[in-house]
């Protein structure tokens, strides 16, 4: 697999989602990426469904800061994202459970 973007992949990820491992979670949660590809997103997952759009969330329950090459890694499947928060790559403010949870709705 070739690496990607960050906008190529946050397109893609609601395709990769798996509705059947997110059971009853509903989240909003903020992206914000910094480095080269910089940007904020919400990814929103509920009954179900995923969705990710530009923007700020308001009524965000998790918010996950992280480098964009490091984000396509992680979610490309280069990056594990135990490892990635231990060594201070991935940093969350909220739901401890939902954060290690989201990466794993998610086909790599």
């Amino acid at each position: 697999m070739t690496s990607q973007d960050v906008e190529e992949v946050l397109q893609q990820l609601p395709e990769h989602f798996i509705p059947d491992k997110a059971g009853k979670m509903d989240l909003v949660a903020q992206l914000d990426i910094t480095g080269d590809e910089s940007g904020q997103w919400i990814i929103t997952i509920k009954n179900k469904h995923c969705a990710v759009n530009k923007g700020v969330a308001k009524d965000a329950s998790l918010k996950l800061t992280m480098d964009g090459k490091d984000f396509v890694d992680l979610i490309e499947g280069r990056l594990d994202p135990t490892q990635a928060y231990m060594q201070g790559r991935i940093k969350f403010e909220g739901n401890m459970l939902k954060a290690m949870r989201i990466v794993n709705l998610f086909r790599r």
